[in-house]
């Protein structure tokens, strides 16, 4: 109870508390333009402790701290203490709650720029090709870095220059894809020559070759780099262990070429898609094949789902896949349950 308070203020708050907890609509509205002038003077209280680099005014705090008591749909407040009480705890958890993002941001900030200047130093050391690879790096941690994103094109546009390796990437046939790790410290390639490869982004040397027995057409990493899932026209799709090179999982077989194979976001899945008209869902753990999907050739992983498209049709259908889920899927005006235990 603050001192200015007159009584007959109090007994019309406390009269208004009364109405809220017989269940008046009307009460919530009556009690904010009976208390706004008491609540901005608590607002002003509180700010004034506050930092002074803080932006917000008592008016927003108060209105903040209403919508947290409640707003027009007040709670049953035991009395005028009670109400007030509660006030001064919301505005505080606003006033704590917006200097702790304040702080994350300031943070952020710092990090980004020690992170863009470790990128500028490479540049000025001559290490351009390090310096691609770490704003790409940093784009994939933080997608909405936008000054890392406008320096990483203005080097790619404005470029006279070239990685900076002690030997060349070098494959024997047509290289099908290239894609930096997604820490950009490794080059993966996948060529016609049989093989996929993996090389040190920095150096260029070759760190581990993924042989196979039929052309490679494309090879990706997990989202967290510690896999690689390979396509290849021996009619397999293969995961592979990024460090070692290494096989995980027994091969993803097909009766075809396989020409697509990439991880779902959460690297839970593998989808392939082949020559033999069928694409397949498999574990990305075991290689357990999940799901089968006959006539159809994969496009792309969803987050959540796959995206199927006949050869022959524009339609587009999808599945999506959970632990024991079963989803009706529309697909050509036709449904159809898909269920992945």
């Amino acid at each position: 109870m603050l001192p200015q308070d007159l009584p007959s203020d109090r007994i019309e708050v406390t009269q208004i508390l009364e109405s809220i907890q017989r269940g008046d609509p009307k009460a919530g509205n009556d009690l904010l333009k009976l208390v706004y002038d008491e609540l901005r003077r608590l607002a002003a209280q509180k700010m004034a402790r506050e930092a002074p680099a803080h932006t917000l005014q008592p008016t927003a705090l108060v209105h903040e701290a209403w919508l947290h008591l409640g707003g027009d749909e007040q709670p049953a407040w035991k009395n005028r203490a009670h109400f007030f009480g509660a006030a001064a705890e919301a505005m505080r958890r606003i006033l704590v709650d917006r200097a702790t993002q304040s702080a994350n941001r300031q943070l952020t900030e710092t990090v980004r720029l020690l992170e863009l200047q470790r990128a500028e130093n490479f540049f000025q050391n001559g290490d351009a090709g390090t310096a691609v690879a770490h704003l790409a790096a940093m784009l994939r941690r933080d997608p909405s870095n936008h000054i890392a994103a406008s320096r990483l094109i203005s080097a790619l546009v404005h470029r006279n220059w070239a990685l900076r390796t002690s030997s060349t990437m070098q494959h024997t046939d047509r290289v099908e894809t290239i894609s930096f790790s997604p820490n950009g410290r490794q080059v993966l390639s996948a060529s016609r020559d049989q093989t996929a490869k993996i090389w040190d982004a920095g150096t260029g040397k070759l760190d581990a070759v993924l042989q196979h027995t039929g052309q490679v057409f494309c090879a990706y990493y997990d989202s967290s780099g510690a896999r690689i899932v390979t396509a290849c026209a021996d009619g397999t799709a293969r995961i592979w262990d990024a460090t070692t090179g290494e096989p995980r999982t027994p091969r993803l077989q097909h009766t075809g070429k396989v020409f697509w194979a990439e991880f779902s976001a959460d690297d839970r899945w593998v989808v392939t898609a082949s020559a033999d008209r069928t694409a397949r869902i498999w574990g990305a753990t075991t290689g357990a094949l999940k799901h089968e999907l006959r006539k159809h050739t994969v496009t792309s992983f969803e987050p959540t789902s796959v995206r199927i498209t006949k050869e022959w049709s524009p339609a587009v259908r999808t599945d999506r896949f959970g632990s024991g889920a079963r989803i009706p899927v529309k697909c050509f005006s036709a449904l159809k349950i898909a269920s992945v235990p």
